[in-house]
């Protein structure tokens, strides 16, 4: 009896161990709205993005579920063709798991308390894209500042080693939000 009673207690235990997430910040959680005026901008990679895109707003809202870390937000842009509003909604694994969204997977890696990396990946038109978005948060909280390192590569034969594919494009965005409703500035030409 005292050896099932002991199994039964390990099984228990280690259930709520294993079954544990690992939560994010709370200064992570809430909705961030864009600084136009203190971000910087710069050419965007992916092949069809609209000419005279520029950004007018863009709100972005963190939120945690059981084992993933969900990122929504919508941005108000114009282009050639007027103004348009776009929304985006994506849960990513805590875990690191890649989650394939048409034809881009993104991941989610965890730096530290303060600093999270969402990684991008797209194969378009024989061209591979890649993004990694490093979100670091100020101390206080009210500051998220993104960071966007796009780069294109050629393709590569199966085989060869893709990180030496060469490097055709490497641009950098600097994105800076403030933990609020509205957001702030005129709009940004890209």
């Amino acid at each position: 009896m005292k050896h099932f009673a002991g199994v039964c207690a390990l099984t228990v235990y280690g259930s709520l161990v294993l079954g544990q997430t690992v939560a994010v910040p709370a200064k992570w959680v809430g909705t961030w709205a864009l600084n136009v005026k203190t971000s910087t901008f710069g050419t965007i990679l992916i092949p069809g993005a609209p000419v005279g895109f520029t950004v007018g707003s863009q709100t972005l809202s963190i939120k945690q579920t059981a084992q993933e870390i969900r990122l929504s937000g919508e941005t108000v842009f114009s282009d050639s063709n007027g103004s348009h509003s776009a929304h985006d909604d994506n849960s990513l694994s805590l875990d690191g798991r890649e989650t394939v969204v048409g034809a881009i997977s993104l991941s989610f890696r965890r730096i530290d308390d303060s600093t999270f990396d969402i990684v991008s990946k797209a194969k378009i038109n024989n061209r591979n894209f890649g993004e990694v978005s490093r979100f670091s948060f100020s101390s206080d909280g009210g500051t998220l500042t993104e960071t966007k390192t796009q780069t294109e590569r050629e393709v590569v034969p199966e085989g060869v080693d893709k990180p030496r594919a060469r490097l055709l494009k490497p641009p950098r965005l600097f994105l800076s939000l403030t933990k609020s409703m509205r957001s702030k500035g005129p709009s940004r030409r890209l």
